[in-house]
Formats: C-alpha cells, sequence, structure tokens
C-alpha cells in the first residue's frame, strides 16, 4: 500500500506544508540574519574609528616633532 504524502496530512490532520508556510520562515531567518549582520558591522565601525583616531593622534605627534621650515 503506498502512502501519498497529502493522505498523510489529511489522516493525522496536520498543516500542510507549501510555499506560503515557508515564507514566513524564511523571513524570519533572513531578519535574524540582518540583524547579526547590523551587530557585527556595527562592532567592525566601532573598531575602526577607534583605530581611526588612534592614527590621527599619532600623526599629529610625528608632525610636531617636524623642525620649523
Amino acid at each position: 500500500m503506498i502512502f501519498s504524502t497529502r493522505s498523510v496530512f489529511k489522516t493525522l490532520r496536520l498543516p500542510s506544508f507549501n510555499k506560503k508556510s515557508n515564507q514566513g520562515a524564511i523571513t524570519v531567518e533572513y531578519a535574524l540574519t540582518m540583524v547579526v549582520a547590523a551587530i557585527f558591522m556595527l562592532g567592525v565601525e566601532w573598531m575602526f574609528r577607534r583605530m581611526a583616531t588612534d592614527v590621527i593622534a599619532r600623526f599629529k605627534d610625528i608632525v610636531s616633532m617636524f623642525p620649523n621650515i
């Protein structure tokens, strides 16, 4: 006896899995991925901002050590 997927879902009264029900899961997964990416990019931006201010401060120190021309 061969059972089809639809007959099993009808017999067990399980929700059918179609494209529409999967779209919500994909949307949630995409949103969570975007949140993680945004947090990661904020960390990278914070790190480079601190690095840039340190580089500028070091550059000012080096320039101030040059003799007056």
